[in-house]
């Protein structure tokens, strides 16, 4: 079973890692950064192993991208976390000359489609060669089992306490101990984890101290790391260890309670996050940014199927022979399933769409809950830096001053189609049958959403509570 978690680990990843490439590269923190600490962000590390001027310029000295453990193996994020410990050993990339990874491996750390397939561990432990990328009808039928095991377990739809629910520590000085992102992809959630979680979960560790090490387990097996794991691969373990409260030196009652009066802080992240704070025993809350949905929609389908991004991981094994994802816009939708439906993840175990619809309305005005919106970020951020005593760094710097300096750097980032990928998007964005199918699929999402934008402001106006 273990071996089994690595391979998982080694694989995703890669692909978990690319997706905070380009986001990260946009962070206005990044900006910001040192010299002596120019490449502690992956993202720009990133930039300076594929030969980015922007990335390897910034500084003559030795750049601080090895792991102490093994030298010659870089780790995620170096210069950072470094009280959490030493990287584990399945997320080193062999490097050479202290800066550029071996070609064989770069592509896979960074998930290339041209990578090699599987994905080979440069250290040569736990990852066995022959693992399959997960495909979409595994995806499918893990978020359909997810779905039903919620409602099983809550006799019903999961809902929210709307005025929280008492823990066996109260909630100080409007600080959290478990602050749980339910993560809507293609939303902005890539920034807020890579950015905003990382930040927060660096300087209250540096200032308080970590909950755990990064090699012990079941922490070493999270594809999250540093943040805790809500993802498909491992939320079930996750929760069962909190609901245990084993290991007790992790996860116990009473260590929890007592990390919590020292400062000590979670962060988790992965779209199956919703429900765990009912098995933390210490302050917990909910954060997720959400998107227009249409918007959202088309953007997951320029991303994962026309230009095949995260080393092509939703397509089939007969579109990368093809070398193109075939589907358009309707034939996508199909294709997503229940993923299509990001609902599911604020209201799980409901039993239809319009169940979904209500409780997914309810849970959004939980005072456990606060949601960003994309359309209006940097406003999402000061809010969440005004609410919360752990992102009080995000008010430091002007909302404008960060939108100029994301705008500037995200002109470089990111995921883009082809030109002939592009014109083929052009072209079914002309056919009003599909822009009518995506709308009318969209429908029930839209109205949560617009529902979301109506109580944006009453959501952030009242203090805080915990679930």
């Amino acid at each position: 079973m273990k071996t089994a978690r690595a391979v998982v680990v080694g694989t995703l990843a890669a692909g978990a890692i690319a997706a905070g490439v380009a986001a990260f590269a946009a962070s206005p923190r990044a900006a910001s950064m040192t010299a002596d600490r120019a490449f502690a962000s992956l993202g720009e590390r990133g930039m300076a192993m594929l030969g980015s001027s922007e990335g390897a310029g910034r500084d003559a000295r030795p750049v601080p991208v090895l792991s102490k453990r093994f030298p010659g193996y870089a780790a995620p994020f170096s210069g950072r976390f470094e009280r959490i410990g030493e990287w584990p050993e399945h997320w080193l990339v062999k490097c050479s000359k202290h800066v550029v990874c071996e070609q064989s491996h770069l592509g896979a750390f960074l998930g290339s489609r041209d990578a090699p397939a599987p994905y080979a561990n440069p250290l040569g432990h736990g990852l066995p060669r022959g693992y399959v990328r997960p495909d979409q009808a595994r995806i499918n039928e893990f978020i359909s089992t997810w779905d039903s095991n919620a409602r099983q377990a809550h006799g019903g739809v999961y809902e929210l306490p709307q005025a929280g629910k008492a823990k066996m520590v109260a909630m100080a000085h409007n600080s959290a101990y478990f602050y749980n992102f339910v993560h809507v992809p293609k939303a902005g959630g890539s920034y807020f984890s890579i950015t905003v979680l990382m930040e927060a979960l660096e300087r209250s560790g540096e200032h308080h101290g970590y909950p755990y090490k990064l090699t012990h387990e079941p922490v070493s097996h999270w594809i999250t790391l540093p943040q805790v794991d809500l993802t498909q691969t491992n939320v079930k373990e996750t929760y069962t260890h909190f609901q245990e409260g084993k290991p007790e030196g992790i996860f116990g009652p009473e260590n929890t309670k007592q990390m919590y009066k020292e400062g000590k802080r979670m962060f988790g992240k992965g779209q199956f996050g919703m429900g765990l704070c009912g098995v933390i025993h210490a302050p917990c809350v909910y954060l997720t940014v959400l998107r227009d949905p249409v918007e959202r929609y088309l953007s997951h389908y320029k991303y994962s199927c026309l230009a095949g991004s995260e080393g092509a991981a939703q397509w089939l094994p007969e579109w990368k022979e093809l070398d193109r994802c075939p589907l358009d816009p309707i034939e996508f939708m199909d294709y997503l399933g229940p993923n299509l439906d990001w609902t599911i993840e604020l209201a799980p175990g409901a039993k239809n769409a319009q169940e979904r619809m209500e409780t997914a309305k309810r849970n959004l005005d939980s005072n456990c809950l606060r949601y960003l919106i994309l359309e209006k970020y940097e406003d999402g951020l000061d809010k969440l830096g005004a609410t919360y005593a752990d992102f009080l760094f995000l008010n430091k710097e002007p909302a404008k001053e960060r939108h100029k300096k994301k705008n500037e750097k995200a002109k470089n980032a990111g995921h883009g189609v082809s030109e002939g990928e592009q014109d083929r998007f052009d072209i079914y964005m002309k056919n009003q049958t599909i822009v009518d199918a995506i709308a009318a699929r969209h429908a029930k999402m839209k109205e949560v959403y617009d529902y979301a934008v109506a109580k944006y402001e009453a959501n952030w106006a009242r203090a805080p509570g915990s679930c």
